[in-house]
């Protein structure tokens, strides 16, 4: 019912509806995400930060798309709310303490790229890096930060790592390596790549053919 509540713009009885919900099933992660999302939709930032953030807490398995989903909207609210810089304060304290938690890795990583902090950035994901070398959201940030310093060879390295990792991935990164700078024939080889990788793939035969 909460669901139908939330679609017909009855915010408070859907809210009241989740929460019921959730007192029933405390581990249901799913319900959390879906009263983030009608919170957030109502400009309630600070209700839906913390529904996203146990989200973000509960479900950090590498390859987890609720996780990325969740970590997106984290950083994204603190941005909105203001609070951004406090919480990357917070997050590299945190990783100090322990620092193999990938939670806290990407999650600083993000605020850094957010904040258009390129080089901090790198930094923290070359560190996690040592740690999850087959990680393919920590390659896929990584050559974002590689990419706002303009640091080509690197950025071609990662990539051809995740191309072996994740193609899709690494297809969103070839087409915006191939937009910067004269790098025609690196990006027509890593697309080459990823055909030979996933010789089936429609779309990597596509997009070499346009590149």
């Amino acid at each position: 019912r909460a669901r139908t509540l939330a679609e017909h713009r009855m915010i408070e009885r859907a809210v009241e509806d989740y929460q019921r919900a959730l007192e029933l099933n405390p581990t249901d992660y799913s319900l959390y995400r879906e009263m983030a999302t009608i919170l957030e939709q109502a400009e309630r930032l600070s209700e839906a930060l913390r529904h996203w953030e146990v989200l973000s807490a509960n479900t950090s398995k590498p390859g987890g798309g609720a996780w990325e989903e969740a970590l997106a909207h984290v950083v994204d609210l603190h941005s909105r709310l203001g609070t951004l810089e406090s919480f990357v304060r917070t997050q590299q304290t945190l990783l100090k303490e322990t620092p193999k938690n990938r939670h806290h890795a990407l999650l600083l990583a993000q605020a850094h790229l957010t904040l258009n902090h390129w080089t901090r950035a790198q930094k923290v994901l070359e560190n996690s890096r040592k740690h999850f070398p087959k990680d393919a959201l920590l390659l896929s940030l990584l050559v974002r930060a590689l990419e706002g310093q303009n640091k080509a060879p690197q950025c071609l390295s990662v990539l051809r790592r995740l191309a072996e990792l994740d193609p899709q991935r690494a297809r969103d990164g070839i087409e915006r390596f191939s937009q910067w700078g004269n790098h025609g024939d690196e990006a027509i080889q890593l697309a080459q790549l990823l055909v030979d990788l996933n010789p089936t793939d429609t779309a990597a035969f596509a997009h070499l053919g346009q590149l």
